[in-house]
C-alpha cells in the first residue's frame, strides 16, 4: 500500500472522511484491524512500551515515534 501514489495521495482525505462518517473510534477500529498493526504499536504507551522491549530483546532496536523527534542522539532511553 505504502508504495502505491494512489493510497499515499489519498489516504489523509479519506481518513478524514471516515471520521467525519464513521466516528474517530469507529475509523481507529477499523485502521487497528486492517494494516494498522503492522505500521503501529497501538493506540497506548503500555502497548508501545511492550511491543519496544519485546524487541529489545530480540536485539532490535525502537523509539516512540512521537519522542523521536525531540532526542539529541539515537541512543538515548
Amino acid at each position: 500500500m505504502m508504495s502505491s501514489n494512489l493510497f499515499i495521495n489519498y489516504s489523509l482525505g479519506a481518513m478524514l472522511t471516515m471520521y467525519k462518517i464513521f466516528g474517530v473510534r469507529f475509523t481507529n477500529f477499523l485502521v487497528n484491524k486492517t494494516a494498522g498493526e503492522v505500521f503501529t504499536s497501538g493506540e497506548t504507551v503500555k502497548s508501545l512500551t511492550k511491543d519496544i522491549e519485546e524487541l529489545s530483546k530480540r536485539n532490535i532496536k525502537g523509539v516512540g515515534n512521537y519522542v523521536a523527534e525531540g532526542l539529541h542522539s539515537m541512543d538515548e532511553r
